[in-house]
């Protein structure tokens, strides 16, 4: 009884020795946030290239094994031995992988990026058209209030004027600064162009020998734990892998179809600045849940300025559009790969966008699906050596089940 009762506050002493200590360094890192956010910023800011190249592989990797197959299949018909012929499919497999990236590259670099130009410089330089229309489409409007389309022209004569100054005075007197800028948004380029040349290189290397790392990985989990526990990991892996690949690659093919759609709708109701809104459109809509709204919004505001019944066309063409989406292109493509609800889809959003921003925003549906299979497979675990059932339709109603093990043995009296 005194041993029982010897490790149990041993037991006890080292709990709480673990809880205080967490909650001091814990204390630490939130008094000393900001400093730390900025040191992991700078270290992630190292890695960056890696995280390109481990990006680009990993959406590349079907690519490359289709590839490599196909090569395969031609190199067994002609009866060549099995180790040159796994030599010849992984170089034609990573070259034809990388010409793929290369050229989607060179297509958007070549056939959007002018035409982005062109309809920028085009909204730009109309200026001042597109306010006449405005001022002209209110004094329409409230052809039956003179009083108040007399006060809206003022308002939006004034504003206009303000402009006018302010880019004259404030903006040409401030050049140097402006100068400065431009030039620290050009050397920002030219660093993101070089993580992005340097990430391709990575991404060649970890798709020639993707099958010997994976290798590896797999030899560290069953290094480090017992297998039960080894075979389980890789089972999450195996799960996260299904639903952040699906879940990716489905939602940048869903979203050229959705580019190409809204570029063909464009032409057909003769939108102004078709390829600039189908741009817009097509990369908002990676976005889950917010994208189609997020991309609307500006594109409903620069067909506005043009022409206000366009724009409502425009609105009322997305929201068909999104419907398609919503309804049939999406699910055909992505199924159900996340299994989240729109409840925690809407979660992991708003969670991740405040954490990470934009990149959280794409990234957040794939990587809270991830943590909650996990989770999910924890709690259902532990539910089962309870002997409780793991379906929720059990835990509907107020009474919880009762458990169906055994009650603990108490310690026999001295």
């Amino acid at each position: 009884m005194r041993e029982w009762m010897q490790k149990r506050n041993i037991r006890w002493g080292v709990t709480a020795f673990v809880v205080i200590a967490a909650s001091i360094f814990l204390a630490i890192g939130l008094s000393r946030l900001t400093t730390f956010m900025s040191w992991l910023k700078g270290v992630l800011s190292a890695f960056t290239p890696l995280v390109w190249g481990v990006a680009i592989a990993y959406i590349l990797n079907p690519v490359a094994g289709k590839i490599e197959r196909l090569v395969l299949a031609l190199c067994k018909k002609t009866r060549i031995k099995e180790k040159p012929a796994a030599l010849i499919a992984r170089v034609f497999g990573v070259f034809g992988a990388m010409l793929v990236a290369l050229l989607a590259i060179f297509a958007v670099i070549m056939l959007i990026v002018p035409q982005l130009v062109t309809s920028i410089e085009n909204l730009i330089s109309n200026g001042r058209n597109y306010y006449s229309t405005v001022e002209s489409w209110i004094f329409r409007l409230f052809v039956d209030y003179p009083d108040m389309a007399d006060i809206l022209g003022v308002v939006l004569d004034r504003v206009y004027h303000f402009l006018e100054e302010w880019i004259q005075n404030e903006l040409l007197g401030t050049m140097q600064s402006v100068m400065s800028a431009v030039g620290s948004g050009i050397f920002s380029v030219i660093n993101w162009l070089l993580d992005f040349l340097i990430g391709l290189i990575v991404a060649a290397y970890m798709l020639a020998g993707r099958k010997r790392y994976l290798a590896q990985m797999r030899k560290i989990n069953a290094a480090l734990w017992n297998k039960k526990i080894a075979d389980w990991f890789l089972e999450i892996a195996a799960q996260a892998n299904r639903v952040f690949g699906g879940f990716i690659r489905g939602k940048i093919l869903d979203s050229i179809i959705i580019g190409v759609l809204c570029y063909i709708g464009a032409l057909i109701l003769k939108l102004p600045y078709a390829i600039l809104v189908a741009c817009i459109v097509g990369i908002t809509n990676v976005i889950p849940f917010f994208g189609p709204f997020i991309g609307a919004i500006p594109c409903a505001f620069i067909i506005l300025l043009v022409s206000p019944a366009k724009c409502l066309y425009f609105m009322i063409f997305v929201f068909l559009l999104q419907q398609l989406d919503g309804n049939v292109i999406g699910p055909s493509i992505l199924g159900d790969t996340t299994g989240l609800s729109s409840f925690w889809v809407l979660v992991s959003i708003t969670v991740f966008s405040g954490l990470f921003g934009f990149a959280g925003m794409i990234l957040g549906v794939p990587v809270f699906a991830v943590l909650y299979i996990l989770v999910k497979e924890i709690i259902e675990k532990k539910l089962s050596k309870k002997g409780l059932p793991t379906e929720t339709e059990a835990y509907l109603d107020s009474a919880v089940p009762q458990v169906l093990t055994e009650p603990e043995k108490t310690e026999p009296e001295k």
